[in-house]
Order: structure tokens, then C-alpha cells, then sequence
């Protein structure tokens, strides 16, 4: 049973921190977007300082992140793509693809 967290920001930290920590050794890429919550890029930028490499895609102008650059972002060290559903600024999808042809596992 997970445990609950006092936060969203909490949970952000130790979820981003969890993934690197769980690679084992191996270099880790992460993807996310320019437009995140902001408890998602500062956690993001002190894995950097610990060398994990990290992929900042930035939104269209009209919000969404593209699928194609995500796509293109995608590699076999990608350990997790973290975008927003939804975003709360915009008010539009933050990822609109249709998953066809992209691996998730």
C-alpha cells in the first residue's frame, strides 16, 4: 500500500528521485516539458547536477507538447517521460499524441 505524502511536491520529488536511483548504475535519461508544475523542474535540475541527463521539450505555441519531438526524444536509456496531462495555464492537453507506435513498458 503506497504511503501517503503530504504534497503533490513531495510526491514529485520522490517519484523523479526514485526512477534515477532505481537505474542501477546505468546513465539515465528523462523527458519532460518546459511547461511543467513547478515541482517538477527544480527536482529535474538537481538530477542534472548528479548526471542524469535530462530532455526540457518545449510546448507549441499553442501549448501541447508535439508528439513528433517526443517521438524524437525517445531513446533506449529513456528511463521516464514525465508531461502533464492537462495544464492548468493554457488550459489545454499538455501531450496530445495518439500512442500508436510509441513503446511504453
Amino acid at each position: 500500500m503506497p504511503t501517503p505524502r503530504a504534497s503533490g511536491t513531495e510526491s514529485n520529488n520522490l517519484a523523479l528521485a526514485g526512477a534515477a536511483d532505481a537505474s542501477g548504475g546505468d546513465k539515465v535519461h528523462m523527458i519532460t516539458s518546459a511547461f511543467e508544475h513547478p515541482s517538477v523542474p527544480e527536482p529535474y535540475r538537481r538530477l542534472q547536477r548528479r548526471t542524469v541527463e535530462v530532455k526540457f521539450l518545449r510546448p507549441d505555441s499553442a501549448g501541447p507538447v508535439d508528439p513528433d519531438d517526443l517521438r524524437c526524444a525517445l531513446r533506449p536509456g529513456t528511463r521516464l517521460v514525465s508531461i502533464m496531462a492537462a495544464n492548468n495555464v493554457v488550459g489545454k492537453d499538455g501531450l496530445q499524441v495518439r500512442l500508436e507506435g510509441l513503446w511504453i513498458g
